[in-house]
Order: C-alpha cells, then structure tokens, then sequence
C-alpha cells in the first residue's frame, strides 16, 4: 500500500510532537508513583511499628495498674483465712469450754481449799476435844460399871424410829461421877459431853455396850435430835444405810479409835470413836467427839460457786448422797437413786477418785449443754463439784467472733476500696465464710437467700475448695452474682486449723471494677481495652459482657486470624490486626494471669488513628497523581491537535511544490532543459526551486563543457599515465604515516578507557556518600524522635518529683503529729509510774499489817491459827503486788526509754523527708533545665538532619554530572578506536592505490574511448541556448 508523502508528513508531524511527551509522560507518571508507593510504604511502617510499641507500652502500664489491685485481693483472701479470728469462731465452742472450765477449774480449786481449810481448822478442834476428853478422864478416875445401880433406857430403833425396847443396864461410872439420863439440852448440864463443848466447842457423845452383839447406845451427849432434845437412848447402826458393816463398830470391836466423816444424829461430823475399856480389857462401851463437817459459812461457800446462769454447786459424798447443794432442796437426795440425777449418776458410779485431779465431763441435759467439774477430796470422802450451761456463753463466744470477723471484713472491704472519678468504689463485693458442710456463717452482705447456701453447698466450687491445701486459693473464674446481678470473680481459700479443715472463705470480687479502670484509659482517639478468658470469651468491653457473653472470634466482633487466636489462647504476647466493620484495627495483647487462670489483656485501636500522616501522603500522592495524569492527558491531546493542524498545513506547503518539482524532473530527465521553475517562495522549497534551476542551468553548462571538454579528455589520459607514477609514490609514504598515526591512536583509547574506569569508581563512591548521608540523615531522625521522647519522660519525671515533695511535706506534718504523740504517750507513762509506786506504798503497808496480824495470831494461840493462815495470805499478796508493781515499773520505765527512741527516730526521719523534698526540688529545677536542653538539642539535630539532605542532594547531582563524564569518555574511547581502525583502513587504502596506479595506464585507454561516447550521449539534450541542437531536433 502506497502511503502519499502528504500523509506521511502528517503522521511524522504527530509521532514527532506525541512521542517525547508521552515518553515524558510515562516517565514522570512511572517515577512519581514510586516513589509516592515507597513513601507511603515506609511511613506506613514506621506509623505501624510506632503504634505497636505505644499501645504494648499502654498495655503495659495498664495492667501493672490492675495487677496489684487483684494481687491484693488474693493477699487480703489468705490473710483472711488465716485470720485468728475465724480460728476462734471455729473454735468458739471449744475456747467457750475451756474459758468456763477454766474458770471452773479455778474456782473448784479455790472451793477445795476452802474446804480443805475447812477440814484442816475442824481437824485440829477435834483433836483438841480428844486431848480435853483425856485430860478430864484422867482427872476423874478409871471407867467402869456398877455392880449394885442400874438404870433402865427405852432404846430408839433405827429403823422405825420408835422406842419399843428396854435395856436393864448396870451404871456407868467414871471416877466415882455415875452417867445419869439428861434429856432436856437448855436446863441440864450433862458432865463430860457438856465439859468437852464448852472447853472445845466440839460435840461429845458416850456409848454403852447393851448386849452380846456388842450394839452400843448412846448414854450421853450433847447432839441434838428433831425434838431439840438430847439424843440419848439412841443405838450406833451395825450396819450403814447402805447395807455395809459400819466401819465404826468394826475398828471399836478390835480395840481401835476410828477417825472420819460420819453420820450421826443430825448430820455428818468429823468424828473421832475411841474405844472405853475396863481394866480387864472388857469393852464398856465408846467416846464420840465430833466437828459437824459442814458449817453455814462452808454452805454459803459452796452454794456462791456458781460459774454460769442456771449452774449449781454441789458437794457428795462417795455412797452419793448429796452433801451440800447450792439448791437447798436438793440437799440430802442420793444421785444413785433420784432419777432426776441419772446425769450425774452415769459420771460418779465410776468417778475418777485422784487426789487433786480435775475432771471435767460435757453432757447434754434439756437440749442445753452443760458441763461438770469435779474433784476427790479423801479427807472427807467428798466429791466436790460445779454444774454449769454453756449455751449462752457458747452463744455469747460465737456472737463475739462473728462480730470481729464482720468487723475484719468490713475493714478488708474498705482498705481495698480505690477511687475512680472521685468516687470510692470496694473492689470486693462480699466475703463469705462457709463451714466444713456448707453453711453460711458471716457474710459481709445481712440478706443471703437460702437456696443460694443450698446451690454451694451442692455446687463443684465447694467440692474443689475442700480439695484445697493450705494457704492455697482457687480462683473460680467470673460468674454472675444472683444477689447483685453483676459479674464477679469467684475466689475461694481454706480455713486451716493445726491442719484441719474448719471451713471455706469466699471472696466476691467487683469485676464491673475492671471495666471502670478500663474505661479510664482510651488508646489513640476511639480504642478501648478488653479482658478475655481462657475460652476465648470476652469478659470486660465497652459494649460486650458476660451477661450477654460473645467469644473473640465470633463474628459479631470482627475477625481476626488463626495465629492471633492461638496466641491469645496459649497465653501469649502479640499483636496483629482484625477487621471489624469495615474497618482496620490494631490489636496488641498480653497474658493476665489471675491466679490459677490466664486471661488475656487486649487493646485495639482503628488503624487510621495511627496512621493519619501517612494516609494522607497516599491522600496527597493519589491526588497529585491524578492530577499530573490529566494535565500530561491535556497536554498529549493539545500536542496532538496541534502536530495534526501543522502536519496538514507543512505538508500543504511541501507535497504541492514537490509535485512541481517531480513534474519539472520528469521533463529534464526527457532531455528537455529548456523550461525553468518559477521561483516565487522564500522557503526551503524555493531554495529547492532555485537550486533545481541551477542544476539545470549548470547542466545545460556541463553538457556544453562536456562537448566542450571530451576533446580534451583523450589528451587528458596521457598525462594521467604519467601522474600515477608519481601517485605510486606518495602512496608508500603515506602508509608509513598512517601506521605512525596507529600506534598513537591506541595508546590514546588505552588512556581514555583508565580515565573512564576511574570516572566510574568516582561515581560509587559518590554514591556510597550521598547513602551515608541519607541513613544519617534518618538516624538523626530517630534520635530526635527518641530525645523528644526522653523530654516527655523527664516531664514526667517532674511531675513524679513536684508529687514526691508534696508527699514529703504531708510526711514532715505527720512526723511532727507522731513526736506530739509520743510526747504525750511519755507523760502518760510518768503518770502511771507515780501509781506504781503508789501501789508499792500500799504493798509496803499491807505486808506491815500482815506481820502484825501473823503476831497477833501468835500471841492468841490456838484460838488464832485460823487468822494466821489469812495473815500469810495477805503477806503473799502483798508479796505479789509489790512484785507485779516492780515489774508494771520496769515496763513503764521501758515504755519511756521506747518513747525517747521513738521521738528521736520520728525526728532522724523528719530530717530525712525534709532532705527528700530538698532533693525533689533539686530534681524538679535540674529535670526542667534537662527538658529545655533536650528541646534545644532537638532542634540542633533537626537542622543538621536538614543539612545532610542538602548534601545528598548535591551529591547526587555530582554523580550525575560524574556519569556524564564517564559517558562521555566512553564515547571519545570508542572514537578513539573508530579512528584507528579508519586509519588502518586508509594504510589499506593507499596499498590498494598503489595497484590501482598501475591500472590507471590501462584505463586511461579506455577514457579515450568512454570520451566519444560521452560526446555522442550529452548530445541527447536540448535547450533554446543551442540552436543547432533544436535544429536537429526538429528535422
């Protein structure tokens, strides 16, 4: 296809004006989008690893802002299971016990050692009415029976308590005093009996043998019986009550003195029996001295001894018969007998009969709990005992306990409070404290439903915790509180005692607390923290809980990766991003471990949050972009527009003369050199025009020269003979100069292509600089990013410091408070010393008067031993006031020298905390002037980062400049070469020359030949100049 030169000249106008713009085009376009990638790509990068490393550091603090607060709570947990006073709770029963045991111990003790006195002070009566008895037989004379005088007596029988049988009995005489019948014991003085009480005070009695069976009546005495009468005519038992031989008849039958707790007329005595023999060894009869073994001040001892409400005292002997009884009514009843004593029978029908042994038994009697102890007094074959209820100090021990572990409780709640907003909130909601089977015992909240102490009880927390060792706690995990209806974290720890297990301390923690501290802190402008369990379920978000609990990889919450999720789940450290709504978000995370569970502390913040700056580069880079895409757009299409108009009007211009021109060619070359062109343009094709003219004008001109010349040519070709000769010649000696130009010519190429080689190794290292000057220029930009950064720490370091002085000044004025304090704790201490010696005054003189007391009993003799014993008494406790009084001094004069100390330290460590605020001002002014130079060695570095941008700028200018040079001496080697190898070409040229000479002969012959058929060729043409020409033409 034949394309017309007008066409091609309108492509060529448009290829010619498109081309180098869209090759500009594309070039910018291609470079601008690079770079604008790789600047987006690299802030994007150091944006993300900076967000990364704020919100870890933010994480970071926040959870060592939680973690103390739910350590706490663990430690206050343990605390309080080891708290003495759930111990005592515990073992309030058995504490209750001991306390009443103790103190019925102590008051036991002090009852038998009333007695014992008691005994001890009778003991010695009786023996002295013994010795008086002797001392008046003595005086009277032998003991014996009339043999002339009898007397009748109407004996008492025992057992029907009536008079129904008569004895006959000779006198009994002593000395020559014969033993009448005395009745009456107001109006009748009986001799001996009656001596021996008003010597003594003791009662007497004289036996007389009635029979064979040796049964003994009493003839004398001074007992009384219910009718206020004497009781004589009354017969000694063979036997007791109980059905045992009387020990009495048995020791007087063998010619023994009996000595013991008896039973006479009216009561028990302690008695002495002592046998009354004749001379012969005949037994007459016996003499009965006799103390009663209880007295009204004995009586009221031991009815006072009562240690708890509706308690009693009692004293029994050892067949149990009641001896003494703090109820009167039950005096004189048999425990073995009266059902109404089967409790204390089940005890003493095997009573422990230790000496000074207590014994202690705990019965229920009534649905109460009572309580006995009891002791073995031999000397008066007594058990001695104290009955007493336990409930109500049970119940008083137990209230006491509960209160104090409420009260420890409320204080554990209120230390564990912390303020958020200005407002205190309790970071534990409720503590309970559960026995051993379950039941609720305190609780820190009055109303607890039943079914809900049900539910633990039967629930797998209680079992695990019972699986608990010691001082161990389980953390349950979070549940939903069915009182409050809040979420709370479950922790539970064992109540230990000598390792047993008594009970279990549930402590609710507030967890709603977590998302309040959670809250408190927002990451970038919209993020937010969250807390998610071990199962992947999210526990604490500002829109998501766990009463409407959602899982991290549900969809709801967006997604996010398998990796992430693993991490997550194993308890690891990470970060990653996750797409929720549409939008990309950040996601650091870190383990919480709480106990014996691992959580997972989450942050996430939109991307775009942390990358403002760099999409906005993208923003401007996209934009500009755009923009330069249609302004070079623009410009193609007006470019093309105008190479198009340019190319139609040029080619106008062109293909119209040209054709004339073609025309004009076509007639020349028909041998017509008779027309001319009209000349009338200025351009390049008017010179075209009259060039062509010229032509044909010079021609016409060498046609006529070549008629003219071609005679000449033939004598031309001689000559030309004899100038190759000579050309020969200057041929050789050309060769010879061009091999001289040869050998400089590659030594010059040589030289360049070193110079180019050491051009190139200039250019990388210029390169190598201006790289070096860039990572310094980006090394200063982080370390001004880091000194910036340690500027906002040493501001942070002053605020810490202005705290630290504020806090130490509040110090100074509690210091100031504790030396006051302490002050008055010493004057305190003085007083209580001047009371110290005011008791050892009154000790001085307490221990005077019992000296004077123990002689006076001594001067009263007998009548005085029982004032002695008191008199001792009284010294020992004078003894002990005046001791306890020296110790209360030395503990106070310690108290004081303490005191002293203290006041000393509390100012050692005022002067501490005033050189602490001292130092923290000094920080303060030193961490402000750190700041202010760390602002201005930001803005040094900043300039000298500007400074080295500059330099790799004009570096990389100087190695552009650089590889120009060496491009072009790679062209001159190149030429260099181009030259040499032309001159080896002309050295060949001129050997060929030299042959050709010699051809020159042999063509010179022919040039003679060639002349005339030249001459007949030129002939061909014509033109008006040559009239002979046109002659011929037209014939």
């Amino acid at each position: 296809m034949r394309i017309s030169l007008k066409v091609k000249l309108i492509i060529a106008s448009i290829i010619l004006g498109v081309f180098p713009v869209v090759c500009i085009g594309i070039f910018s376009l291609v470079k601008f989008d690079s770079f604008a990638k790789d600047t987006i790509a690299q802030s994007y990068q150091g944006l993300e690893k900076q967000a990364y490393n704020i919100i870890q550091s933010d994480v970071n603090e926040h959870v060592q802002k939680i973690d103390p607060i739910i350590k706490r709570t663990f430690q206050y947990t343990k605390s309080l299971a080891k708290s003495n006073n759930i111990i005592d709770y515990f073992n309030a029963e058995q504490s209750a016990t001991n306390n009443i045991k103790n103190s019925a111990i102590n008051l036991l003790k002090g009852l038998i050692e009333t007695c014992l006195m008691h005994y001890s002070m009778t003991k010695k009566q009786v023996d002295t009415a013994k010795y008086s008895l002797g001392y008046i037989i003595e005086n009277k004379g032998r003991i014996y029976l009339s043999t002339s005088n009898k007397l009748e007596w109407t004996v008492l029988d025992p057992m029907t308590k009536q008079k129904n049988k008569k004895y006959l009995l000779p006198e009994f005489l002593i000395g020559i005093e014969p033993v009448y019948k005395y009745y009456d014991y107001e109006d009748e003085f009986c001799p001996i009996v009656d001596d021996i009480q008003e010597m003594t005070g003791a009662f007497c009695s004289i036996f007389q043998v009635v029979d064979q069976n040796y049964t003994l009546m009493r003839i004398a005495t001074n007992l009384k019986n219910k009718e206020g009468k004497r009781a004589i005519e009354t017969i000694l038992p063979i036997k007791t009550k109980y059905g045992e031989p009387n020990p009495i008849i048995l020791n007087i039958l063998e010619g023994k003195a009996y000595e013991g707790i008896t039973y006479e007329v009216n009561g028990h005595y302690i008695s002495v029996y002592k046998p009354i023999l004749n001379d012969s060894g005949v037994l007459l009869g016996a003499f009965f001295i006799g103390i009663p073994s209880k007295d009204t001040s004995l009586e009221e001892a031991v009815r006072k001894s009562i240690v708890t409400d509706n308690g009693c005292s009692f004293v029994i002997d050892s067949n149990g018969e009641i001896v003494i009884h703090s109820n009167p009514i039950n005096q004189g009843k048999n425990i073995f007998q009266d059902n109404e004593f089967n409790h204390l029978k089940k005890i003493f029908l095997n009573a422990d009969k230790t000496r000074n042994k207590m014994n202690f038994h705990a019965f229920v009697k009534n649905r109460q709990n009572h309580f006995i102890v009891y002791s073995y007094l031999p000397k008066r074959n007594w058990f001695i005992g104290i009955d007493g209820v336990i409930n109500k100090y049970l119940d008083q021990e137990i209230k006491k306990s509960k209160n104090l572990i409420i009260q420890e409780i409320q204080h554990i709640r209120s230390s564990t409070a912390i303020k958020i907003d200005n407002t205190k909130k309790s970071t534990i909601n409720q503590i309970c404290l559960y026995d051993q089977d379950g039941n609720l015992i305190v609780s820190s909240i009055n109303e607890i439903q039943k079914n809900h102490q049900i539910k633990f009880k039967n629930s797998q927390l209680f079992a695990k915790s019972m699986s608990l060792s010691n001082k161990e706690i389980y953390n349950a995990g979070l549940t939903i509180s069915n009182q409050t209806k809040e979420v709370e974290m479950l922790l539970t720890s064992p109540v230990y005692d000598n390792k047993i297990l008594k009970g279990i301390i549930v402590t609710h923690y507030n967890w709603n607390l977590m998302q309040d501290l959670l809250s408190q802190r927002v990451y970038g402008k919209t993020g937010f923290a969250l807390i998610i369990d071990n199962n992947g379920t999210i526990v604490t978000h500002p829109e998501f809980s766990l009463k409407s609990p959602i899982k991290i990889s549900d969809k709801k919450f967006g997604k996010l990766s398998q990796a992430v999720l693993k991490k997550m789940e194993k308890g690891e450290s990470g970060y990653g991003k996750y797409l929720c709504n549409n939008i990309d978000h950040y996601i650091y995370f870190t383990p919480l471990i709480i106990g014996n569970l691992n959580f997972c502390f989450s942050a996430i913040v939109p991307v775009d949050e942390f990358l403002l700056l760099a999409n906005r580069i993208k923003m401007v880079a996209e934009y500009n972009f755009d923009l330069i895409f249609k302004i070079i757009m623009l410009f193609l299409i007006i470019c093309i527009s105008t190479a198009l108009i340019i190319g139609i009007l040029a080619s106008r211009s062109i293909s119209d003369p040209v054709s004339s021109v073609v025309d004009y060619a076509q007639t020349v070359s028909d041998g017509d050199l008779s027309k001319t062109l009209q000349e009338h343009r200025k351009d390049e094709i008017g010179t075209l025009i009259i060039s062509i003219n010229a032509m044909v004008k010079s021609f016409r001109k060498i046609v006529d020269d070549v008629i003219a010349n071609s005679v000449h040519l033939t004598n031309s070709a001689d000559s030309m003979v004899k100038t190759a000769g000579k050309l020969a010649d200057n041929t050789k000696k050309m060769s010879n100069q061009t091999n001289n130009v040869t050998t400089a010519s590659e030594q010059m190429t040589t030289n360049i292509s070193s110079i180019a080689s050491a051009i190139e190794e200039m250019s990388t290292n210029i390169r190598n600089v201006t790289e070096s000057t860039i990572e310094m220029s980006e090394s200063m930009q982080f370390v001004a990013s880091f000194v910036e950064q340690m500027s906002v720490s040493m501001k942070d370091v002053g605020n810490n410091a202005r705290k630290g002085s504020h806090i130490s000044e509040e110090a100074m004025k509690m210091s100031t408070m504790a030396i006051n304090t302490m002050k008055i704790l010493g004057q305190s201490a003085e007083e209580i010393s001047s009371v110290t010696s005011l008791i050892k005054q009154i000790a001085a003189r307490t221990e005077i008067l019992a000296v004077n007391a123990a002689i006076e009993s001594s001067a009263a003799g007998d009548a005085g031993k029982g004032f002695s014993v008191v008199a001792s008494e009284i010294t020992k406790f004078a003894d002990q006031s005046a001791k306890a009084a020296g110790e209360i001094a030395y503990s106070i004069s310690n108290v004081q020298k303490n005191t002293r100390q203290a006041i000393d330290v509390i100012d050692n460590v005022s002067s501490i905390i005033q050189e602490m605020n001292i130092t923290s001002l000094t920080i303060n002014a030193a961490v402000k002037e750190q700041t202010e130079a760390s602002n201005e060695i930001v803005n040094h570095i900043n300039l000298a980062r500007s400074n080295a941008t500059n330099i790799a700028n004009a570096m990389n200018e100087l190695d552009i400049g650089i590889r120009e040079i060496s491009s072009n001496a790679g062209y001159s080697a190149t030429l260099s070469e181009e030259i040499t190898y032309n001159i080896r070409g002309l050295d060949r040229a001129a050997m060929n020359n030299n042959e050709s000479t010699q051809n020159v002969n042999i063509s010179a012959v022919e040039l003679e030949g060639l002349a005339g058929n030249l001459q007949k060729l030129v002939e061909t043409f014509y033109y008006s100049d040559n009239p002979q020409r046109l002659i011929e033409l037209e014939n």
